[in-house]
């Protein structure tokens, strides 16, 4: 990854948003802590995801819901990934892609796919290049900063849904099938410990599992969850199945 200052938003790089309180901005710092997490979590079992659910949140209540999820990733032949997360502003019913050309972390930044926007851009109205809502958006932030950790230098996308709307599920599920399987995807979202009832605790996150859900035809494989009831993680197996497994 190319190395840039923090302050590098002139260059078209889209800046941490973080203070040093969701996560620390030094990489050895980051490390260590990433390092705790994968510590005290339980053995890994062996599974290649097809996607994940991760926490949406600061490393202490999300980190180990991360690192369980980033385990189970194929980091070794994943070369783009599609982060989709919710806007925590005024609702409107967008999808909102990022007019970055890249994304800063403590290990360098992560390029944004610039050829494909317009192509992604071009798929409707509902599509919309911008700054402003990413620039209010922090959970990018540890999600890309924990890939990079890992030693990922692939591309990014980090996609913002404008509201819970499910006239919102039929273009993201034609963003899904123009990105193909060459894009991994992610979400962020907090789910509580009932998320077999679909309640959601705390923030919007329902239409999210409900795109992979229908983009995959079936429900996440394995579910993990953390130190609060939301901060919850699950994957969808490259062997898809129908239920999902609790881990504990």
């Amino acid at each position: 990854m190319k190395e840039y200052p923090l302050s590098a938003a002139e260059d078209g790089i889209r800046p941490l948003l973080s203070d040093g309180h969701f996560f620390p901005r030094e990489r050895v710092d980051f490390s260590a802590r990433m390092a705790e997490r994968n510590a005290a979590l339980p053995p890994a079992e062996p599974v290649r995801a097809a996607a994940a659910i991760v926490p949406h949140g600061g490393l202490d209540y999300a980190g180990s819901g991360l690192a369980w999820a980033l385990q189970q990733l194929p980091l070794s032949s994943v070369r783009a990934v599609v982060i989709m997360a919710l806007v925590h502003r005024e609702e409107e019913e967008s999808i909102w892609l990022p007019d970055y050309s890249g994304f800063y972390t403590p290990f360098g930044v992560l390029p944004v796919p610039w050829e494909k926007l317009d192509e992604l851009a071009g798929m409707g109205s509902v599509f919309r290049l911008g700054r402003i809502p990413f620039e209010e958006e922090p959970c990018f932030d540890l999600i890309l900063s924990a890939l990079g950790n890992l030693g990922f230098s692939g591309r990014v996308l980090p996609v913002l849904f404008g509201s819970e709307n499910e006239s919102l599920l039929d273009p993201g599920l034609k963003l899904l099938e123009k990105l193909g399987g060459d894009y991994f995807p992610i979400v962020s979202a907090n789910f509580p410990e009932d998320h077999e009832n679909g309640t959601i605790h705390g923030e919007r996150g329902r239409i999210l599992l409900k795109l992979l859900n229908m983009h995959f035809h079936a429900s996440p494989g394995r579910w993990y969850h953390g130190e609060e009831p939301q901060y919850s993680a699950a994957v969808w197996p490259e062997s898809l199945g129908t239920g999902a497994e609790r881990t504990k």
